[in-house]
């Protein structure tokens, strides 16, 4: 068959089983070089999108299989959203991460698996479930064709084999099972501890006595239902993950499995499940940890802690009252041009013209010169704002308790170090700085530094570094501030800097002078906590701002509205 005839074959083959599966959206065929020289994807964001592509050395190798190979593969795309007449797996984005990426996430990361362990288990597990309903209508030979492909071009590893041995298990018959049994391994003790893992995997999930009664609608119906998903998943993990190791994971068709090994954690590869692309994007795992924190659940194992953590203080600090009416002022703009004179090269201009006639019916020049206005709010940057900002933070073993120095500082399971901390609340004051920085237009990588002190003091430079130091604290014994350690942020003048303390300075005595007359350079403000101390008296008979607050809870909005005063002409 010559490659034009072949992929007429496949588009009225693709195209037909696209109507027949009630799919409403677009797909796409790709012809590629490589092996597996099957693959297929769908687009997870509105589900609405599929992608096959093939490789035309099959054709000469099984002449007249392609077709039948695509077909089962649109079938297989179009079941994880839902094929007409099926349920489909996982169906939605939200089903894929709480209902099968979770459970199995939860169990994974105690064994010290990546996040591409993850998704490549999910993906396996949501295969097996969409093939099983599938088979209820169809044969699926050309899935077992494209397994066998693969199974040419490279051995299948452990977990593979224990993959298909399960989809044959549920739906395959036995010409099928024996096409695959070629490709499995001859030597016993792997073949040995495969089985077993099938084995407890069919015995916890209650599968195994449906199977022994040939009850394969029961089988169906049981793995159709969502609700039973995140525990059959989380049994899927526990036995299949006795079978992956570095290099286990083999190219499924919508999951390349691409660089997919124990304790490392690559990036979602870029031909890979598109459910995957799709929760990995910022503003899905922010919607996430925000779900995970308002229900009090713990932070999703697929979730980088960090990340999640950083996300979880930015939507905080979107609560704070941020003000950017300062900077902005009020015109009027041109809404639409009306009326008609005739045009004057002397004093007009081409903008707002038409071609008319004059009064003897000559073409000729027309001038718009009326119009109607809107006002329109304009963003504007107000002149010598600081290009430095620096808070220092202090990371003293009380900031640690709550705002009445008590042991119950809230919700740990997604704020380690609790949700009614004094910390969180210092920690709640710079993110809102940085908000406010962000919504007038401000905030620069390079113009941010952050400092911690206690026991000693650290200073980092730059946003990322900064963050880092912000939300992995190291409470100390006692509270000192290192001048050595911030002696550079003094040296220039005119930036904005800002320390916080819920109590004395033990050193200050011996770092007053200095400190006061490098904080004079600069737009400098101290927010004390409770009762004042001799720093925060030393700092107001200075001429420097000192906000006062009696409640941890006050830091973030007393922060917010200093800087704002700051950069609205400055602090008395």
């Amino acid at each position: 068959m010559t490659l034009k005839k072949l992929k007429h074959l496949i588009e009225q083959t693709v195209e037909e089983e696209i109507r027949e599966g009630g799919f409403s959206g677009t797909y796409t065929i790709r012809q590629h070089d490589r092996y597996p020289r099957f693959d297929g994807c769908i687009d997870t964001q509105t589900l609405s999108d599929i992608s096959l592509g093939y490789n035309p050395t099959y054709e000469e190798d099984n002449p007249g299989n392609t077709a039948k190979v695509v077909r089962d593969l649109t079938r297989h795309e179009e079941n994880h959203r839902g094929r007409k007449g099926y349920h489909g797996c996982p169906r939605n984005l939200e089903f894929h991460v709480k209902k099968i990426i979770e459970p199995i996430s939860s169990v994974l990361a105690e064994k010290g698996f990546s996040q591409a362990d993850f998704h490549y288990s999910a993906n396996a597990f949501e295969d097996t479930v969409l093939h099983l309903d599938l088979s209820h209508g169809f044969s699926l030979d050309g899935i077992i064709d494209a397994y066998v492909d693969s199974g040419k071009s490279s051995k299948f590893t452990q977990f593979m084999e224990a993959h298909l041995r399960l989809n044959a298990l549920l739906w395959g018959n036995k010409r099928q099972k024996a096409k695959l049994r070629l490709y499995f391994t001859d030597k016993v003790e792997d073949r040995s501890k495969i089985i077993d893992v099938l084995k407890n995997f069919l015995s916890k999930t209650g599968l195994s006595k449906m199977k022994k009664e040939r009850d394969r609608k029961g089988m169906r119906d049981y793995l159709n239902n969502e609700e039973n998903w995140p525990s059959v998943a989380k049994i899927y993990a526990e036995e299949f993950s006795k079978l992956m190791a570095p290099g286990y994971a083999m190219p499924l068709f919508n999951h390349s499995g691409k660089g997919t090994n124990r304790n490392l954690v690559p990036q979602v590869p870029e031909d890979g499940n598109k459910f995957d692309r799709e929760m990995n994007t910022r503003e899905y795992k922010k919607q996430r940890i925000n779900e995970a924190y308002k229900s009090n659940q713990k932070t999703p194992a697929w979730m980088n802690s960090f990340e999640a953590l950083d996300l979880l203080y930015q939507s905080l600090a979107e609560r704070l009252n941020i003000n950017v009416s300062s900077f902005t002022r009020q015109s009027q703009s041109p809404v639409f041009h009306y009326g008609s004179r005739p045009f004057d090269p002397e004093i007009d201009n081409l903008r707002h013209t038409k071609l008319g006639f004059n009064e003897i019916g000559k073409v000729e020049l027309k001038k718009k010169p009326h119009y109607e206005t809107e006002p329109l709010e304009e963003k504007i940057l107000p002149r010598g704002f600081p290009e430095f900002r620096f808070l220092l933070l202090d990371t003293s073993g009380s900031m640690a308790s709550n705002p009445d120095n008590g042991i119950e500082v809230g919700n740990k399971l997604n704020i380690p170090w609790g949700d009614n901390s004094k910390y969180h609340y210092q920690l709640l004051a710079w993110y809102g700085l940085l908000r406010y920085l962000k919504e007038n237009n401000l905030l620069k990588q390079t113009g941010i530094s952050l400092g911690a002190f206690a026991s000693s003091t650290i200073v980092k430079h730059g946003l990322e570094e900064s963050k880092k130091l912000a939300l992995n604290p190291t409470f100390g014994n006692s509270t000192n501030i290192d001048l050595d350690s911030i002696k550079n942020i003094f040296k220039d003048q005119n930036m904005l800097l800002g320390t916080i303390s819920d109590g004395i300075i033990d050193n200050w005595s011996d770092i007053k002078e200095d400190f006061l007359k490098g904080a004079k350079r600069h737009n400098y403000f101290h927010i004390q906590i409770g009762n004042p101390t001799e720093m925060s008296n030393d700092v107001e008979k200075a001429g420097l701002f000192v906000g006062k607050i009696k409640n941890a809870r006050d830091i973030a909005q007393t922060a917010v509205n200093i800087t704002d005063s700051i950069y609205r002409g400055g602090i008395k």
